[in-house]
């Protein structure tokens, strides 16, 4: 069985290629973050096997303070043309772009789960993390941020309606269980902070307090579809706080 931190590699691999990096930048930003910058840091008295073993984008962090801060890894650094310090910093925006807490919890279930088979494992755990088919279907069905239409794709998050948690399987990468949509929407609507209604107007939580600062306004709207209407009345009755 494949182990969770390959996944974390593919993932990385293809949100990347998604910016736009090159196949040849990719390659040595993994290299460096898996063996090169954790060799120099055995060096200089750190254990860490490999920075792709991390998974929090606050424990990877406090490693980074450190070894950006090193005299010698900034001079090994200057002499790669900042190329280390870039792989670090990349690596740091995909945790923090697509990766929460709650996440690693669900891999690893996914991972021990002997009812699904690798191929299932994979696919499931792709959508976990955003990314693999759902993501690919969510852009290629909404053009953009659902609200807004804003469509540079870094900055949008494929989210569920129906929470995962709360979702089987096939659910889980149904892409009518998807909504694509800016940091800020996503976060208030998993919050349960908005909802939608049937024909798409948004709903605010009263409990949301000053929403226009975060670009929410109530003339806002998306476009439902009969398929999107199920996992949206769950959302509107079990997450969207009333």
């Amino acid at each position: 069985m494949e182990s969770s931190s390959v996944y974390f590699e593919q993932q990385y691999t293809a949100w990347s290629s998604s910016l736009g990096k090159s196949e040849k930048t990719i390659k040595n930003y993994l290299g460096a973050l898996r063996t090169t910058i954790p060799r120099w840091l055995m060096e200089w008295g750190y254990t860490i096997p490999s920075f792709l073993d991390i998974k929090n984008a606050e424990e990877l962090s406090a490693i980074m303070t450190d070894t950006l801060q090193h005299q010698e890894f900034q001079l090994r650094d200057a002499k790669g043309k900042g190329m280390y310090s870039a792989a670090l910093r990349s690596y740091r925006k995909f945790l923090n772009d697509i990766f929460q807490v709650s996440i690693s919890q669900d891999i690893d279930t996914l991972l021990q789960d002997k009812r699904l088979n690798e191929t299932e494992k994979a696919r499931l755990i792709k959508t976990r993390m955003g990314q693999g088919q759902f993501r690919t279907e969510l852009i290629r069905y909404w053009q953009g941020c659902a609200l807004t239409q804003y469509h540079q794709l870094e900055f949008l998050i494929a989210s569920h309606i129906k929470p995962w948690r709360d979702s089987n399987n096939q659910e889980r990468v149904d892409p009518y269980n998807g909504l694509l949509l800016l940091a800020n929407f996503d976060k208030a609507f998993d919050l349960g902070y908005i909802t939608f209604k049937e024909k798409g107007q948004i709903v605010v939580s009263e409990a949301l307090d000053d929403f226009r600062r975060l670009g929410i306004h109530s003339e806002m709207s998306i476009k439902l579809t009969p398929k999107h209407q199920g996992f949206m009345e769950y959302h509107r009755e079990q997450v969207f706080i009333n």
